[in-house]
């Protein structure tokens, strides 16, 4: 019965409490519409100032009862409290296997242990190991799908799922078709070579007077390819 009536007056007083986060604004706000009309500007601004300052202190006081446990929390603080602690032990629990494993480990290093017993303990650590690693996935379970889906969300909403580069493979696949048809079309229109107008002398491409008759090389040189030099100098 006691139970009951503490659970009753603990809703009551969250009741109370989310009406007063509701009224005080409301209240805040016409207090100081009706003095600044009665009184005058300063005086709306004062009544306005209280009311935020008793708002604050407000705050400040449920804030420092739910610290101190004696004001019930909200059922979405409470269910999460509840998550934090179970997510907490189970921690504590697997950081405490973790180090009863090392420190087995190094008593049969140093030959305080014999195989059958090292064995016998480890599988037994492990095994709690196990069951607690399996309890910290299901208590995280609920929580994953949200998760994806929340990462899913931003990654549309930036565009990067959308617009998300080809594979490498592809890539590759579609580069070394352009080097095969591309690449031959390119060495085969390449000149390799330039031929003076005026003395039929070969330079180099980047030549810009002419190594036999020292002229300019400009419109009236023309470029050959490099299979057509060969022919011409093995004639000559």
């Amino acid at each position: 019965m006691k139970q009951k009536d503490t659970t009753r007056a603990d809703v009551d007083e969250l009741k109370l409490a989310r009406a007063m986060t509701l009224v005080l604004p409301v209240l805040s706000i016409g207090g100081a519409l009706v003095a600044g009309a009665m009184g005058g500007i300063a005086l709306g601004i004062l009544v306005l100032a209280a009311g935020v300052l008793l708002g604050v202190i407000a705050l400040f006081w449920a804030s420092l009862r739910v610290l101190s446990g004696d004001a019930p929390l909200t059922p979405e603080l409470e269910a999460l409290e509840a998550s934090r602690q179970t997510t907490d032990v189970l921690g504590s629990r697997r950081k405490m296997l973790l180090r009863a494993l090392k420190d087995l480990d190094n008593e049969k290093s140093l030959g305080k242990l014999d195989d059958e017993d090292y064995a016998q303990i480890s599988a037994t650590y492990r095994d709690d190991l196990k069951d607690v690693l399996k309890r910290i996935d299901a208590s995280l379970a609920p929580h994953r799908e949200k998760a994806e889906a929340l990462v899913k969300a931003h990654l549309e909403k930036a565009g990067i799922e959308k617009n998300s580069p080809a594979p490498k493979s592809e890539e590759r696949a579609v580069d070394g078709d352009n080097d095969e048809t591309d690449v031959p079309e390119e060495s085969s229109e390449r000149p390799s070579r330039v031929t003076c107008g005026a003395c039929e002398a070969s330079n180099e491409t980047d030549a810009k007077f002419c190594k036999g008759c020292g002229a300019s090389l400009g419109a009236a040189s023309k470029a050959e390819p490099a299979e057509v030099v060969a022919i011409k100098e093995s004639g000559q």
